[in-house]
């Protein structure tokens, strides 16, 4: 019997060890799953991980030179679509040009001179590039929006001008856990930032970020849920 109790004792450490070393090796093979492979699988888990539809709204910052923001407009119920799988690019949908065009004409130091009530809103694409640190279990996501083309009328005469709208980055990364993005919500903390450079026409600058302006314009996606998400 006293036999017994200990072969029943080891057993139960032996097998509560094994549990605990399986938990622990599980946590780890989700967290360097990505590192585990070569650099094209690698990836193609990390895109199909992030891609998806996310519901969320759009922020439009106005800043003044000392990088205040002294107004905030929020539009609500807009959507960010990443396109994985190689694509590599983010698409804000139903970008909001025509709020963000009405806020730079009503600033005194800003003349754009087409009718601002003709400019409507577009999708706008940003392609996204990554980095791996594997000692920070985190992935470092960069995009750089492309420019937007379209026309507006002319205020005077009987023309349309070709406007192109451009944006950065804002200068800023972002930082996605690893083990975020087998969730539900891979990009849920990432409230992603385009900042208005330029509205270039046919003609030359209409408006340009500078010193000269009393303000300039940040757009911010704030994601809430993801409604969609793409399967490999």
């Amino acid at each position: 019997m006293k036999y017994s109790k200990i072969f029943i004792t080891a057993f139960i450490a032996i097998v509560s060890g094994f549990t605990f070393v399986s938990c622990d090796k599980d946590e780890e093979t989700t967290t360097n799953d990505l590192y585990a492979s070569d650099e094209y699988a690698r990836n193609l888990k990390f895109d199909g991980a992030i891609a998806g539809e996310y519901l969320g709204k759009y922020i439009i910052q106005t800043l003044d030179k000392g990088d205040n923001i002294v107004k905030a407009d929020t539009i609500d119920n807009v959507s960010l679509y990443v396109e994985g799988n190689e694509m590599n690019e983010l698409v804000f949908r139903n970008f909001p040009i025509s709020e963000l065009t009405t806020l730079i004409s009503k600033d005194t130091t800003s003349y754009l001179g087409f009718d601002v009530k003709s400019v409507s809103n577009h999708d706008l694409c940003s392609p996204y590039t990554k980095e791996y640190e594997q000692k920070d279990s985190m992935i470092i996501m960069h995009h750089k929006p492309t420019s937007i083309s379209f026309a507006a009328k002319g205020l005077v005469g009987n023309f349309d001008y070709h406007l192109y709208y451009c944006f950065s980055d804002n200068d800023t990364a972002y930082n996605v856990p690893l083990k975020a993005i087998y969730g539900n919500h891979a990009l849920g903390n990432c409230n992603i930032k385009l900042r208005l450079e330029k509205i270039i026409s046919d003609g030359g600058y209409l408006w340009e970020r500078d010193l000269s302006r009393l303000y300039y314009y940040i757009v911010e996606f704030q994601s809430r849920q993801i409604i969609t998400k793409n399967k490999d």
